[in-house]
């Protein structure tokens, strides 16, 4: 089967309403009250625009579809409310020529501010197993000069070899998951070891592992903690809270590997070694 080709980036650049009230909401002040009004004027723009925005946003081009996926609505509006203690711990712990892992790659936001950060000589793996998501991880590479080498992994991570459903969630496309059902439709994904991805594509050291997969966390790195080697273990992990799905004691585990919890952080734990 073909691919289906992907209109040229521009195609839906916003128009002059959209475009002033998009300015307008990433200039607003991170506090409550500029969140309020950036998600006022955000409705608007959308509603004049439509689903797609072919924009620039803070210095890198992306496609965003605001209307069915958190992270490229926030991103797009509220750039400044999106991770702000996981994109300064990136800004501070990325060395230049070093290694990020990004697990739950979503549509490349955090893989693409990392490989800003990492220069000629480092490297970045982006796992993300959603056929959308996946397309719309592509596309936005393709738009973006990277000097770091980014390897795709188009599969999911788990504990072994094998093939799972992944739970679709049509409000958000972020929340897809292999283990909570949102009662729509699945969709079958590869799933491999992390270890085993990594030894493919020759990593040997990660200076930051990000890991957002909805729940299946401590399925992907309690097999990891067992079978590979100290030196491959992160320095710093940054695990979306989700241990109310988990059904093994991985927060006890990064204890044991002397890991310690730091920084704060309201959608994702912070460790380091």
């Amino acid at each position: 089967m073909s691919k289906v080709q992907e209109p040229p980036f521009g195609t839906y650049a916003p128009g002059t309403l959209p475009r002033l009230l998009t300015d307008v909401c990433q200039g607003l002040p991170a506090t409550p009250v500029g969140r309020r009004l950036a998600l006022l004027l955000r409705k608007i723009a959308v509603l004049i625009q439509g689903p797609v925005f072919d924009v620039a946003v803070h210095g890198l081009h992306l496609r965003l579809h605001p209307g069915d996926n958190v992270g490229e609505r926030k991103f797009l509006f509220m750039p400044q409310f999106f991770d702000p203690e996981e994109m300064a711990l990136l800004a501070t712990r990325l060395p230049r020529g070093g290694t990020f892992v990004d697990i739950g790659a979503n549509v490349g936001l955090y893989t693409l501010n990392a490989a800003r950060l990492l220069g000629p000589a480092g490297r970045i793996l982006a796992v993300e197993p959603g056929p959308e998501a996946i397309r719309r991880l592509r596309f936005n590479l393709s738009l973006n000069r990277t000097d770091a080498i980014i390897t795709h992994a188009d599969c999911a991570i788990g504990a072994e070899e094998g093939v799972m459903g992944l739970y679709l969630d049509t409000s958000n496309l972020g929340g897809s998951s292999l283990v909570r059902d949102h009662g729509g439709a699945s969709t079958p994904v590869r799933v491999r070891p992390l270890v085993d991805v990594l030894t493919e594509i020759g990593i040997t050291q990660i200076d930051v592992l990000k890991i957002d997969i909805e729940g299946s966390e401590d399925k992907a790195l309690l097999p990891f903690f067992d079978q590979a080697p100290e030196s491959l273990w992160p320095r710093v992990i940054i695990i979306e809270r989700s241990e109310e799905s988990w059904t093994g004691d991985l927060l006890g585990r990064l204890k044991q590997a002397g890991y310690r919890a730091f920084g704060n952080s309201k959608m994702n734990w912070l460790f380091e070694r």
